[in-house]
C-alpha cells in the first residue's frame, strides 16, 4: 500500500548501533508531564525484562488467531496491548516484540488480520482489527489483564488500520468475530514506523493495481473507501483523541509520522510523535537496543498519555 521501495520489506542484517543518540520527543496533552528532551540515557529507559510468556492461542474471526502473552508469574490489573502486523507477513513478524512488552508487565495479543494480501479487501481486514480488540476485552481478565486499558498498536501499514479503527469506532464493528459485545475503540493507540495512508485528495504516487484491488477501484469509481481506509480521512470527524507515533529519524516512513502528527494537531487532536535515533525496523523491535526499548516504553504508557473520556 505504502508508495517505497521494495527493499524496505527486508530486515536489516544487523542492529543499529547508537552513539550519544537523541530522542526528540513532542507531546502535546495528556495527563502525564512531557518528557523533556534528552539522550537515551537521561531518559532512564528500563533495562530489557525476562521474556514473556505465550500462554495460549485464542481464534478471533475468519479462521484468524491472536496469541496470547503475559510476564512471568502472576498479577492482575494488568494493561494490555494489541498487536498487529505489516502489511504482507503475520504475526510471528511481531513475536519478539510481543515477547519484550510482556516480559514489560502487559498481557499482550498478538494478533492476525487479512491485512494486504492478494484478495483482501479494505473493510474485511479493519473489521480483523477491531475483532482482536474485541476479543482482547473479554478475555484480558483470564490472563490478569484489565479489560479497561487496552492498547492498540499496529506496525508499518498495520498502523493505519489501527489509527483508522481507533478513529472510526463502531464504523467497523466485526461480523463473526469471537467476542462478545463491547467497543472496538481502543483506549490508546500506537503506531510503529507506521504507513498513515494518504492525504486528501488522494495523490497520484498512492493509486496503483494492488492499492486499487484493496480499496475496490480507482479513487474517482471508489471514493467513500479511499477515504475511509487512509488514517487522514477521519481528521475531521473522530480522530484518535490521542495517538503515539514512534519512528526511526531516519527511517523511510519518518515523513509519515510528521505529517499525521501535524494533520492530528491542527485539527485539534493529540499527538505524541517520538523521533529515535536511526533506527531500522527490527533494532525498533527488539528489546536489547535502546530504540527498542524506547518503543516497549511508549507502548505501555501509551494509555497514561490519553485521557479518559
Amino acid at each position: 500500500m505504502s508508495p517505497r521501495p521494495a527493499a524496505r520489506r527486508s530486515w536489516p542484517a544487523a542492529v543499529v548501533v547508537i552513539t550519544a543518540a537523541v530522542i526528540l520527543l513532542l507531546v502535546i496533552g495528556g495527563r502525564s508531564e512531557p518528557r523533556p528532551e534528552g539522550t537515551l540515557a537521561a531518559l532512564d529507559l528500563p533495562e530489557p525484562q525476562p521474556p514473556g510468556e505465550v500462554v495460549g492461542t485464542l481464534p478471533t474471526r475468519g479462521g484468524l488467531r491472536a496469541d496470547v502473552l503475559r510476564p512471568p508469574g502472576s498479577g492482575t490489573g494488568l494493561p494490555v496491548v494489541v498487536l498487529v502486523h505489516g502489511c504482507c507477513g503475520d504475526r510471528a513478524d511481531l513475536g519478539t516484540f510481543a515477547t519484550a512488552v510482556a516480559g514489560a508487565g502487559a498481557v499482550v495479543l498478538n494478533a492476525d488480520w487479512s491485512a494486504l494480501r492478494p484478495g483482501s479487501q479494505f473493510e474485511q481486514a479493519y473489521q480483523d482489527v477491531a475483532c482482536a480488540v474485541l476479543v482482547a476485552r473479554e478475555h484480558a481478565a483470564h490472563f490478569g489483564g484489565d479489560p479497561g486499558r487496552v492498547t492498540l498498536v499496529g506496525w508499518s501499514d498495520g498502523a493505519m488500520a489501527a489509527m483508522v479503527v481507533t478513529a472510526a469506532g463502531d464504523r467497523f464493528s466485526p461480523s463473526g468475530c469471537a467476542s462478545g459485545p463491547g467497543s472496538v475503540r481502543p483506549d490508546a493507540v500506537v503506531g510503529l514506523s507506521g504507513f498513515y495512508g494518504w492525504p486528501l485528495p488522494v495523490e497520484g504516487a498512492y493509486v496503483n493495481p494492488r492499492s486499487e484491488a484493496f480499496l475496490g477501484g480507482p479513487p474517482e469509481r471508489a471514493a467513500r473507501n479511499w477515504r475511509e481506509a487512509t488514517a487522514h480521512g477521519w481528521l475531521a470527524a473522530s480522530a484518535p483523541r490521542c495517538a503515539g507515533l514512534l519512528v526511526g529519524s531516519d527511517h523511510v516512513l519518518a515523513e509519515q509520522a510528521r505529517r499525521y502528527a501535524a494533520a492530528l494537531r491542527s485539527a485539534g487532536h493529540r499527538a505524541h510523535l517520538v523521533l529515535v535515533p536511526p533506527a531500522g525496523d527490527q533494532s525498533l523491535l527488539s528489546s536489547r537496543t535502546a530504540e527498542g526499548r524506547a518503543a516497549v516504553r511508549e507502548v505501555l504508557t501509551a494509555v497514561e498519555l490519553c485521557p479518559a473520556t
